[in-house]
């Protein structure tokens, strides 16, 4: 390598190193893909035994007991479009990303955990005239990932 090449190395290092990266975790909800930031993240899980609570919200698929936590199983596609992402029956072969709001859990329903990336801020595009819902989007692999702000989201069930 010459020195051109070295010093090349070094200034992209530092740019590098200044610059903030956010991580995230990557999850396919039917057809879309969807970030939430890692930070946020208690832990992944299965959905397994769980209870229907009759009476809530349709956006709320039940409770289940995951890490001697009371998990709420929270159906983001309901809150976001109106419609349910999975019946009963498609449940059992869904995961959970289990993020945490105030003192409750909450599994986000999700068809596959994809990845977890490092992007740089400079490569999200933040829309300031996007739902209140969503913080923004990036690009991975050829594919649009719209970054959820899942604190308003779950905000936005409480009344």
């Amino acid at each position: 390598m010459n020195l051109r090449e070295e010093l090349k190395k070094s200034q992209d290092e530092i740019l590098e190193e200044e610059e903030e990266w956010i991580n995230f975790i990557i999850v396919a909800i039917k057809d879309k893909l969807f970030a939430f930031e890692i930070d946020k993240l208690f832990g992944v899980g299965k959905i397994e035994k769980y209870i229907e609570l009759p009476v809530s919200p349709s956006y709320i698929k039940g409770i289940q007991f995951l890490y001697g936590n009371v998990i709420i199983l929270f159906d983001i596609v309901n809150v976001l479009e109106g419609t349910n992402s999975h019946n009963n029956d498609e449940l059992s072969t869904c995961m959970i990303t289990i993020l945490k709001y105030d003192e409750d859990f909450f599994g986000v329903i999700v068809d596959e955990l994809l990845d977890t990336v490092k992007i740089a801020k400079s490569k999200i595009t933040f829309t300031p005239d996007a739902k209140e819902f969503y913080k923004g989007t990036f690009k991975h692999k050829d594919k649009s990932v719209s970054i959820l702000n899942i604190e308003e989201i779950v905000k936005s069930t409480y009344n």
